[in-house]
């Protein structure tokens, strides 16, 4: 029994031998199980602290560079307050200015209002002095119309007086040539004689004209001239006739003197071959003189226009025909003036 007791005892105790290792198996296999847990947890952990280092790494990181935003921001708003503060006062200076400016503004404008005012008062004076302008200038521009119309008249009659002169020397002219023709040897001699003592007057009296002070005096002659045309024109219609007669008079006489100290060499022509060679050459020297003197008579003495042109055509008309005739020998033309120069002269 005790053997059985023992033995029973022994089973029960293996038994729970057995269970206690059971059980310990068991609470093994739960620690091992917990601690693969933990370590598990552990690792997660880790892991967690690692990235929560670098977390605060960044943030760190952030927080320096907030701080430096942080920064930059309190220095631009310091230098913003600053340049708002620069900006209000000179837009303050600027508004001072431009008080300063609307009221000199002001001023002037007053003064050009007070101006204006003024002008407007005179304003009826000014227009009556227009008024009065326009009414003489009116009155002055119808008088040199009218100057105009009677300058414009003269000249007409002057053209038609210069017309008939050229008539007068086409016959002249035709007369020479028929006297001419008919003249002999020794007449051709008296005539190439006068041609060439007229020439010579002619370059005397040009040379002599030319060394006065012809500037001066064409000038002052001009000016004459021109006021006494001005006075001609407002002259009465009678006395502006015989302005424009007497000259045509003067043409007049003129022509009939050279027509007949032209034609006096033609009674010359049926006498000459009756009478001796002195009487012929008589003759000729005496007709030479009357024809110069004659001539130099009817010279003007204040320079005149017509009668100087006059005298050039008649001498240039007289040197053809005697080169026509073989008489004389063709001169140089003179290159500004167009007429035949001489040694004498100074064209």
């Amino acid at each position: 029994e005790n053997e059985r007791n023992a033995s029973q005892h022994l089973q029960h105790t293996i038994q729970k031998q057995k269970k206690i290792e059971e059980e310990f198996n068991q609470n093994l296999a739960e620690l091992r199980a917990e601690l693969g847990f933990v370590n598990d947890l552990k690792h997660k952990l880790e892991r967690k602290v690692t990235s929560l280092e670098n977390e605060n790494n960044l943030l760190e990181n952030k927080q320096k560079e907030l701080e430096g935003t942080i920064q930059g921001l309190l220095e631009s708003k310091e230098d913003f307050v600053k340049a708002y503060e620069d900006s209000t006062y000179e837009m303050k200076r600027a508004i001072a200015d431009k008080d300063r400016k609307n009221d000199v503004l002001a001023e002037k404008l007053k003064a050009h209002l007070s101006l204006f005012g003024s002008i407007s008062k005179e304003v009826p004076s000014i227009n009556k002095f227009m008024d009065d302008a326009r009414q003489a200038l009116r009155r002055k521009e119808d008088r040199d119309v009218s100057t105009k119309e009677l300058l414009l008249q003269n000249l007409i009659s002057e053209n038609k007086g210069l017309r008939s002169e050229v008539g007068n020397l086409g016959i002249v002219m035709k007369k020479i040539q028929d006297a001419v023709s008919g003249m002999s040897e020794e007449d051709r001699k008296t005539f190439t004689s006068l041609v060439e003592g007229q020439e010579e007057c002619l370059s005397v009296s040009q040379s002599e004209k030319l060394r006065t002070p012809d500037i001066v005096q064409f000038t002052s002659k001009d000016s004459h001239l021109k006021s006494s045309m001005i006075e001609e024109s407002t002259a009465s219609p009678s006395v502006q006739e015989d302005s424009i007669k007497s000259p045509l008079k003067k043409d007049d006489k003129i022509n009939c003197y050279v027509s007949e100290s032209v034609c006096a060499p033609s009674p010359s022509a049926s006498s000459v071959p009756q009478c001796d060679a002195d009487n012929a050459s008589a003759f000729a020297a005496t007709a030479k003189v009357n024809f110069e003197n004659k001539l130099l008579s009817r010279l003007p003495v204040d320079g005149s226009f017509q009668v100087t042109i006059f005298m050039w055509i008649l001498t240039i008309v007289l040197r053809a025909i005697a080169q026509e005739l073989g008489l004389l020998s063709a001169p140089p033309m003179d290159s500004d003036c167009g007429f035949p120069c001489h040694k004498n002269e100074c064209s």
